[in-house]
């Protein structure tokens, strides 16, 4: 089942999402299906992993390499919540894919890159 949902986006993201459309040959639609989706599971990680942070620490889980080697140890606490299995799945598969240098723009985080832009978008509105 398919669900239509009309987006109102600023007039120069609308241009770049054309002209990326046409660099790339993929519809509008399908970039903004995928950057949705992409920008839910990111939100959703991140989600996870701030839920899980805490106690992560206290035993001694503190970077991405101690995570996916506890991860790779094959025992499974019968007391640990299902999102564990979910940050254990996502942990897996997306171990050492992000590089920060390759997406300054996130350094701080996504939520605020988003709110820059938004910002932006609304001064341009507005002026």
């Amino acid at each position: 089942m398919r669900s239509v949902v009309s987006v109102s986006l600023p007039e120069h993201i609308s241009q770049e999402l054309k002209s990326f459309a046409l660099e790339t040959g993929r519809s509008k639609s399908n970039i903004i299906k995928e950057s949705v989706a992409l920008y839910l599971w990111d939100v959703r990680f991140n989600s996870l992993k701030k839920s899980i942070n805490n106690r992560a620490n206290k035993v001694g889980l503190v970077t991405e390499e101690t995570v996916f080697m506890s991860l790779n140890n094959d025992h499974k606490d019968p007391q640990q919540p299902e999102q564990y299995e979910e940050m254990q799945n996502a942990l897996k598969i997306s171990f050492g894919a992000w590089k920060d240098e390759d997406h300054p723009e996130l350094r701080v985080s996504v939520e605020h890159y988003v709110r820059n832009q938004r910002k932006s978008s609304r001064a341009k509105h507005n002026a």
